[in-house]
């Protein structure tokens, strides 16, 4: 059985824009509140407009994954203004604008290895 996720809380880190956008819509749909994560205030602030717009419950706060201060003090913010977190999807990503034939070392690093550990 599933569960329903109205009035859940959740986080969508990379929620701006792209595949994070749409899977905060998905989540705005299904009656969840929803905090969008990422690095522009600009795509931030529309992304968030968006969702209100189609009828959620929906705030930005930036950040950068890369930078625990900055998960804290949103996970901090989320749970206050929400009553807590209920979901972390964790979509936030870079796609830097090569082929992997073509990709160096160090932005293949930048992909999976610094982003992943966190380095």
């Amino acid at each position: 059985m599933l569960t329903s996720l109205r009035n859940k809380s959740v986080i969508v880190t990379g929620g701006t824009k792209g595949i994070g956008k749409g899977i905060a819509g998905v989540f705005i749909k299904l009656g969840a509140r929803v905090c969008v994560i990422g690095r522009s205030e600009h795509d931030g602030a529309a992304a968030a407009a968006a969702l209100r717009g189609d009828g959620g419950i929906a705030t930005f706060c930036r950040g950068d994954v890369t930078k625990q201060p900055d998960m804290e003090d949103a996970v901090a913010t989320v749970a206050a203004a929400f009553g807590g977190v209920d979901i972390l999807c964790a979509n936030a990503g870079i796609f830097p604008p090569t082929t992997l034939e073509e990709m160096s070392e160090s932005a293949w690093d930048d992909v999976f290895v610094r982003r992943a550990s966190g380095k």
